[in-house]
C-alpha cells in the first residue's frame, strides 16, 4: 500500500515538471516574434527519467557457438559389441614344437570270448570251458590230482629256491627267469642281480602274468609305482594301500608298503593260485638297497605232474623228478627273449608261448646239476658245467606245446577203453550205443584224435543225451525215412461233397484224405470266412491247413485262432532263439553291431520286402549292468532295423527302427523311433528298467499306429504293472506285459523296409558311451502285410501275450 502511494507522489511531481517546462517554451517562442534575442540562460537542472518503454522481445535462448573447450578426461570403457565376420585365413604359421603325451586312454571295450572246448561261447562274466591237464572238458584238475593239499615254493634270500614237493637247491644266476606257470592261465617271473655280497644272486624284479594282465614289480619302484601291461600304475591313483583290487574275474591284488599279494583262479568258486612277495633292505648296490622274497602257493587240484613248468618243478607229489622236470634249467630263461616280462609289456599268456619241456639226449644228470649248484659263488654261468650247449638251449626254448596228448589223457583213455579209437580193423563194434556212434562222427582208426575231433566227440556225448530212443536206434542204423505225401496243388483242392468237381480235381476221402471236402455250400462259405479271408491261399500254406481243419468241423473260432498263430509263426524270425548253446540264446551287448541279422538271408524275403511286410514287431528281453549300463547319463542304442551303415556313422533321418534307453538320474525312459519319428515312453511307465533283471520290450506296428510294450517276469514282478488279470497281457501265470505307450506316425513319415536292411543288436552309429552292456535274450521279430479290414480278428493283441508268456531267458546274464 506504502509502495502506491509512494509511486503516486512520484508521478504528480514529474506531471508538474513537465507543465512547468511547456510553459517556459510557449512563452519564449512568443518572445520571438516582438522582441530582440536575448541572452541564453543557464540549463535549468536534467529532468527525470521518463516512463520505462515496454518489454522487448526476448532474445535468443543461447548465444552463438563458442569455441571448443580443452579434451576432458577419458570416460569408462563401453561394453563390448557384437562379434564381426571372420575375416580372411591367415598364412600358416611355422610348425609348433611337439606337445607332451597325452593321458592314457581308457581300456576299450572288452571283445567277445571265443569257443570253448564244449562249443559254447560264454556270456560275459564268464569265460570259454577249456580242456584241463587231465582232458576234461571244463574240469578243474582234480580229478588226477595227487594231492589235495596246497603247496607253497619259494626263491628267498640270495637266493635259496624250493620246489612245490620240497626239492631244495640255490641258484645263482644272473639274469630273468619263470619260476612258476600253470598251464594257459597264471605265470611268475624274477629277475635276479650280484647281491651286496657278489657271491650270490638277488630278486629284484618280480612278473605276474595272465591272458590279460602283465604286472611288474622292481625294487627301483619300492611298491609305490608299479607297471600294468605297459603304463606306470601310481599309489593313491591306480591303487591304494591295503585295499583289494578286482583286475577281472580270475585276478585280484592287494599291494602293502613293501609286500604285493595276487589271489588267482582259473574257475568261478574254485581255490586258486596265490603269489605274493616282500621287499627287505640289505643295501648298495641293490636298487633302493631293496631285495625281495618271492612265493607261489598252488592249490592241490593243481598237483597232477602235467600243468606246472618252471624252475619250481612239475608239482606232482615227487621230489625225486624234480631235477627232470626242471631240467635243462636254462629252458625257463627268458632275459632277451619276447617271454620276458621284463622288456616285453605286450607278453600275455597264449598256448603258443608255453613252453615245453624236451630234455635232449646228453643233457645234465641229478648229479651235475647237484654239483654245479655247489659251486654258488664263482663268477660264471654255472650251466656250462654240465652237458649242453647254449645251441641246445636255443632249440629247446622254441619248443611249445599248444594242447598236448597228456592234458587230454582222461578222455583220450575212455575212447580207448570203449574202443571208439585205436580199434584194429576186424575187430567187434563197441558194446555201448554212444561208443559205436562216435565211430561215425570221424573215422580215425589207429590213431590217437585230434584236437578237432575231441570237440567233436564232447559236443556230441552232449547231443546224445536229447534224442529219443527211436532217433537213437535210426541213427544206428543209418536209417532215414522218406516223404511220400501229396504236393500241396493236391492237397488244397476243394470241393463239396459228391460233386462233379471232386472227381474231375481228384479229391477223395478214403481209403487216404486226398484235397479238402465240404458238405455243402455253406460250410464251404463259413470256412473260408473262419480261415483269414483277407490272405490269398496262394501265398501261404497257412490257410489250406485252417480250411481242412474247418471241413473235418474244428469249432470255427478255434480254426481262426490256430490260423492266427500258424500265419504269424510262418513269419516269425526267432533270431536269438530261446534254445541252443548258451552263446547263441543269450547276447552280452558290450560293442555296438554284437550281432547282426541281414534281411538276405535266404527264405526270410518276405518278412523284409515293403510290398509284404510293412507292418512288423519286434521283441525282446533285455537285462541291463548295473552300474555300467547307466554309468553315464546318455541314451544307449539297444536295437537298431534298417538299411546298412558305416561303424559310427550317423544314423539316416527315416531310420525305420530304433529303440533306446535313457538314464535320467535314478530313472530310464524308453525311446522308440519309427520311420524317423521319435516318441518318448515316460520314466514312470518304465520303472522295471532300473533293475538288473530282464524287463520284457516289444513294439508292434499296423499301419500308421505304434504300439510300446513292457512286461516282467514273476508273480511278484508282475503285481507291480497288473493292478488287474483283466487286464490285456496280465492273464498269464508267470510273465506279463502291458501296453505302456501308444502313438501315430504323421502322415509326412513313411516306414520302409527292404530285404537289403538289417537288424543290429546295439546300432552300429553307437559310440563307446552309447552301449547298454547287460544281456538280450529272445529276439523275435515278424514281418507281415495288412490285417484283417474289419477288425474282429485280433493280431498284436493275441501275439504278444502269446511271446511273453513264454518267460524270460533261462541261464543268461549271471
Amino acid at each position: 500500500m506504502q509502495d502506491r502511494k509512494d509511486r503516486k507522489v512520484e508521478t504528480e511531481t514529474e506531471a508538474r515538471l513537465v507543465l512547468q517546462a511547456m510553459t517556459v517554451l510557449i512563452q519564449f517562442s512568443c518572445s520571438k516574434t516582438s522582441d530582440p534575442p536575448a541572452l541564453q540562460g543557464v540549463p535549468g537542472p536534467p529532468g527525470s527519467n521518463g516512463i520505462q518503454g515496454p518489454r522487448g522481445r526476448p532474445g535468443p535462448t543461447y548465444g552463438a557457438q563458442g569455441p571448443p573447450g580443452e579434451p576432458g578426461p577419458q570416460g569408462p570403457e563401453g561394453a563390448m559389441g557384437k562379434r564381426g565376420t571372420q575375416g580372411p585365413q591367415g598364412y600358416e604359421g611355422p610348425v609348433g614344437l611337439d606337445g607332451s603325451p597325452g593321458a592314457h586312454g581308457p581300456t576299450g571295450l572288452r571283445g567277445v570270448y571265443g569257443r570253448g572246448c564244449d562249443g559254447v561261447r560264454p556270456t560275459d562274466g564268464l569265460e570259454p570251458k577249456v580242456l584241463d591237464a587231465c582232458g576234461t572238458c571244463g574240469g578243474d584238475e582234480s580229478e588226477c590230482a595227487f594231492s589235495p593239499y596246497t603247496q607253497t615254493a619259494h626263491a628267498v634270500g640270495d637266493p635259496h629256491y624250493r620246489t612245490f614237493d620240497g626239492k631244495s637247491f640255490d641258484y645263482q644266476n644272473t639274469g630273468e627267469f619263470i619260476l612258476a606257470r600253470h598251464m594257459n592261465d597264471i605265470e611268475f617271473q624274477n629277475k635276479q642281480v650280484p647281491c651286496p655280497n657278489p657271491r650270490v644272486r638277488c630278486n629284484v624284479g618280480a612278473a605276474i602274468i595272465t591272458k590279460n594282465w602283465n604286472i611288474i614289480f622292481r625294487s627301483d619302484w619300492k611298491t609305490d609305482q608299479i607297471m600294468v601291461n605297459g603304463n606306470m600304475w601310481r599309489e593313491g591313483t591306480d591303487y591304494r594301500y591295503d585295499r583289494w583290487k578286482r583286475l577281472d574275474s580270475n585276478l585280484r591284488m592287494v599291494i602293502a608298503r613293501g609286500h604285493f599279494h595276487f589271489d588267482y583262479s582259473e574257475i568261478r568258486g574254485g581255490v586258486g593260485a596265490v603269489v605274493y612277495g616282500y621287499q627287505y633292505y640289505w643295501g648298495s648296490p641293490l636298487p633302493n638297497g631293496l631285495y625281495m622274497n618271492l612265493y607261489f602257493q598252488a592249490p592241490g587240484r593243481w598237483s597232477s605232474g602235467l600243468s606246472m613248468t618252471g624252475l619250481f618243478a612239475n608239482f606232482n607229489g615227487n621230489w625225486a623228478d624234480d631235477w627232470d622236470s626242471i631240467s635243462p634249467s636254462t629252458l625257463w630263461w627268458v632275459a632277451g627273449t619276447t617271454r620276458s616280462a621284463f622288456s616285453n609289456s605286450q607278453y600275455f599268456l597264449d598256448w603258443s608261448n608255453r613252453i615245453h619241456r624236451s630234455k635232449k639226449a646228453g643233457t645234465a644228470s641229478l648229479q651235475a646239476l647237484e654239483k654245479s649248484f655247489a659251486l654258488a659263488g664263482k663268477e660264471q654261468k654255472y650251466i656250462s658245467v654240465v652237458d649242453w650247449s647254449p645251441e641246445d638251449e636255443f632249440h629247446a626254448l622254441k619248443e611249445v606245446d599248444h594242447l598236448t596228448t597228456k592234458m587230454r589223457k582222461r578222455l583220450f583213455e575212455k575212447m580207448v577203453k570203449s574202443r571208439v579209437i585205436e580199434r584194429v580193423k576186424g575187430e567187434a563194434l563197441p558194446t555201448s550205443q554212444l561208443a559205436r556212434a562216435e565211430l561215425d562222427i570221424m573215422p580215425y582208426p589207429g590213431e590217437r584224435p585230434d584236437h578237432l575231433r575231441i570237440e567233436q566227440q564232447i559236443l556230441f556225448r552232449k547231443e546224445w543225451k536229447f534224442l529219443k530212443p527211436s532217433e537213437k536206434s535210426q541213427m544206428l542204423a543209418g536209417q532215414v525215412v522218406s516223404n511220400n505225401a501229396f504236393p500241396m496243388s493236391k492237397m488244397c483242392a476243394e470241393c463239396i461233397r459228391g460233386s462233379q468237381v471232386c472227381q474231375d480235381k481228384g479229391i477223395v476221402e478214403t481209403p487216404k484224405a486226398i484235397g479238402i471236402t465240404y458238405k455243402d455250400q455253406a460250410k464251404m462259405d463259413s470256412c473260408h470266412q473262419a480261415c483269414l479271408p483277407w490272405v490269398p491261399p496262394a501265398t501261404s500254406k497257412v490257410i489250406c491247413k485252417c480250411r481242412i481243419d474247418c471241413s473235418l468241423d474244428v469249432n470255427e473260432a478255434q480254426c481262426t485262432s490256430d490260423a492266427v498263430e500258424n500265419f504269424l509263426s510262418s513269419r516269425t524270425a526267432a533270431l536269438i532263439p530261446g534254445k541252443g548253446s548258451l552263446d547263441e540264446r543269450c547276447i552280452s551287448m558290450n560293442m555296438n553291431m554284437i550281432k547282426v541279422f541281414k534281411g538276405s538271408k535266404p527264405g526270410s524275403e518276405m518278412l523284409w520286402k515293403q510290398s509284404t511286410a510293412p507292418n512288423f514287431a519286434v521283441s525282446f528281453w533285455w537285462k541291463p549292468k548295473i552300474p555300467d549300463s547307466y554309468e553315464k547319463k546318455v541314451r544307449k542304442s539297444l536295437l537298431y532295423k534298417g538299411p546298412k551303415i558305416a561303424m559310427h556313422s550317423k544314423l539316416p533321418s527315416n531310420v525305420p527302427l530304433h529303440i533306446e534307453v535313457e538314464p535320467d538320474g535314478n530313472s530310464v525312459s524308453l525311446i522308440v523311433t519309427v520311420a524317423g519319428y521319435e516318441s518318448k515312453v515316460p520314466a514312470e511307465k518304465c520303472t522295471m528298467l532300473t533293475k538288473q533283471e530282464f524287463t520284457f520290450i516289444a513294439v508292434t506296428k499296423r499301419d500308421s499306429s505304434i504300439t510300446v510294450w513292457l512286461g516282467m517276469d514273476g508273480k511278484e514282478q508282475c503285481k507291480t504293472i497288473c493292478s488287474d488279470k483283466s487286464i490285456l497281457g496280465c492273464n498269464g501265470l508267470q510273465a506279463c506285459a502291458t501296453k505302456v505307450h501308444t502313438f501315430q506316425l504323421p502322415s509326412s513319415h513313411t516306414y520302409e523296409t527292404s530285404t537289403e536292411d538289417e537288424i543290429a543288436i546295439v546300432s552300429p552309429s553307437a559310440a563307446a558311451e552309447n552301449i547298454p552292456f547287460g544281456w538280450m535274450g529272445k529276439l523275435n521279430y515278424i514281418g507281415l502285410g495288412s490285417w484283417d479290414p474289419t477288425n474282429k480278428v485280433p493280431l498284436w493283441d493275441k501275439k504278444i501275450p502269446d511271446i511273453v508268456h513264454m518267460r524270460q531267458p533261462s541261464e543268461c546274464g549271471a
